[in-house]
């Protein structure tokens, strides 16, 4: 796939969507999709540039370009598992050149294209965060039946602190990561597992040699510190993702200057 054809593919795509989804795209927008810095300009270029900066700016631009393809390319992917091949071919030929939407494709697709796996289905991320969310209410009623057993009644202190701590791992983590492996793919499912060993051991570890808190703390207070850890690891865990993208839209954004 040639460069130019790269580019078309992405302002037929994002012209597609926006006409799908009712989003008004000006004449002067669709000419500076279709803008590279490796151009040569003429005089209808200029009046177009003037014209798009009376309309908008920059950074609205990018963001709405940027929605735009998104959608597009979720909505590809789920009608067909191999759209992404597409996607790919167009946009390692974008990267050949200095052209004005591979910036708004970089921002979208960069992650997703410069790997092997295709993005996890939005419905698997939600159906796995219901998982986790079931698993924190789950573990506290089975630590509660598993402490009265005779087995672990007689244990110390020590003892039922660390049986709290291997509870909160195990019925916290193994479902989700059992339902990450059915559903998800290999790269989210190597997240998941990375990130239940280190807040399960931290767990165990915080459990077994901070109980002497328990002195200033309070115990029912202290009954809550491994919820609190737990809705920590969880909240890093999936806002990676979102934080990157805001930070990639708004705070270090790639765009370049047309000017």
């Amino acid at each position: 796939m040639t460069q130019e054809e790269g580019k078309r593919f992405f302002i037929d795509k994002a012209v597609a969507q926006a006409r799908a989804d009712g989003v008004l795209l000006s004449e002067a927008e669709i000419y500076l999709l279709g803008w590279s810095e490796d151009k040569e300009h003429d005089v209808t270029d200029t009046r177009m540039h003037a014209k798009f900066m009376e309309e908008t700016t920059d950074e609205a631009f990018e963001l709405k370009i940027t929605k735009l393809l998104k959608r597009a390319y979720t909505n590809d992917l789920r009608i067909d598992k191999n759209a992404m091949s597409a996607y790919k071919a167009a946009y390692t030929a974008l990267t050949e050149g200095d052209h004005y939407i591979g910036v708004m494709a970089e921002s979208v697709f960069y992650d997703d294209l410069n790997s092997e796996e295709p993005e996890p289905d939005k419905g698997n991320d939600q159906a796995l965060l219901l998982m986790m969310g079931l698993s924190v209410f789950l573990m506290i009623p089975i630590y509660m039946y598993l402490k009265e057993l005779p087995v672990f009644s007689t244990l110390g202190a020590d003892s039922k602190h660390v049986l709290k701590a291997i509870t909160f791992m195990l019925w916290g983590h193994i479902p989700a990561i059992y339902f990450a492996h059915k559903k998800i793919s290999k790269g989210y499912l190597e997240l998941i597992v990375t990130s239940a060993i280190f807040f399960g051991a931290f767990s165990l570890l915080f459990t077994i040699f901070s109980h002497k808190l328990i002195t200033w703390v309070g115990e029912e207070d202290f009954e809550l510190v491994p919820l609190i850890l737990y809705f920590a690891g969880l909240f890093i865990i999936f806002s990676r993702r979102a934080c990157y993208t805001f930070l990639k839209l708004h705070v270090f954004p790639s765009s370049r200057s047309m000017k």
